[in-house]
């Protein structure tokens, strides 16, 4: 039987069900009470399942026998592709499972930094009714979304999720900025395509970063791009943390270049307490939760086993990436 290691928590009955076809060693604290269990079983590892691990050419020397990693998550982005290339190892992972959840999220963070929804519960909370939207003298009026123009940057799976819920929930007009067109989602949600990506950034009135992380995309939003943006504009990250300059982001709310942010992930995670984008109001964040819902953790979970086992026994799995 080939040999496992499950280095995050996962459902028993998955758990149970690997052990029927692999020697499973499940390790979820492999970083700190477990960790010299992991380093000791890696010599003989030919599939690893979980999420987050940072791997690169000097820890594939220490796993020779790897043939698989299976990420529980979409994202791969501590995982050097071209040391896992030249070692012919693969990488799979579980994007289909996620998609809807995310895009729910973005909306949600959208909404909630339009209608300035977290300024005002605090305000209720600290016993500052007076101060909420009847007040016109604290400005916390919000910002209608309805008709409005939605910008997305990277319309895969979940940015496609998302213009359906912007177009036909919101009326909203779509706006999308790629390398190519998506003529299917051109027809069914009316999106329009912006090669152009200044000209893009000042026809939206919210944009959604969805773009994946590479050097190319690294810090795609930067100072020069958030003053493309209109200043009642809405930024919302969604997407990977490292695609934005989080100093730019910080001085272009901070000054009014752009009117307010919603932000699930983060450059550095978790985020610093005392990081400058949690001092200001016109920001919503939550704490990189896109598929944080049971019922799509369990089919991501579900997925990222179905694609181990798969690779393990000589077959194709569902969600290659590599």
């Amino acid at each position: 039987m080939k040999n496992i290691i499950v280095y995050r928590t996962i459902q028993t009955h998955l758990l149970e069900e690997l052990k029927k076809s692999f020697n499973v060693k499940y390790l979820p604290d492999y970083l700190t009470t477990q960790k010299a269990e992991f380093e000791e079983a890696l010599p003989t590892v030919n599939g690893l399942l979980g999420a987050g691990i940072v791997m690169g050419a000097e820890e594939l020397q220490k796993m020779p026998q790897l043939e698989v990693v299976s990420n529980i998550t979409a994202g791969f982005d501590t995982l050097d592709w071209d040391a896992f290339d030249k070692a012919e190892v693969s990488i799979t992972n579980a994007p289909d499972a996620l998609t809807q959840t995310v895009a729910d999220l973005a909306m949600g963070l959208l909404l909630a930094a339009a209608r300035r929804i977290t300024t005002v519960d605090r305000a209720i909370r600290a016993n500052e009714w007076i101060k909420g939207p009847l007040d016109t003298a604290t400005g916390l009026y919000g910002t209608d979304v309805y008709q409005k123009t939605i910008g997305i940057i990277g319309l895969g799976r979940i940015g496609t999720a998302v213009a359906q819920r912007a177009h036909a929930g919101f009326g909203m007009d779509v706006i999308y900025h790629t390398r190519s067109r998506h003529e299917n989602a051109e027809v069914a949600y009316d999106a329009k395509h912006y090669p152009d990506l200044d000209v893009f950034l000042e026809a939206a009135d919210f944009v959604v970063m969805l773009a994946p992380y590479s050097e190319e995309t690294h810090h795609l939003m930067n100072e020069k791009t958030f003053s493309k943006m209109k200043d009642s504009a809405f930024f919302i990250n969604v997407g990977r943390g490292k695609t934005v300059d989080e100093t730019a982001l910080y001085e272009a709310l901070k000054t009014g270049v752009i009117a307010g942010a919603g932000l699930d992930v983060f450059e550095k995670e978790p985020i610093n307490q005392n990081h400058p984008l949690l001092t200001l109001d016109n920001v919503v964040v939550t704490a990189h939760m896109g598929s944080a819902t049971l019922a799509t953790r369990n089919r991501m979970e579900r997925d990222a086993v179905a694609n181990l086992t798969a690779v393990l026994n000589g077959e194709e799995p569902q969600n290659r990436v590599l």
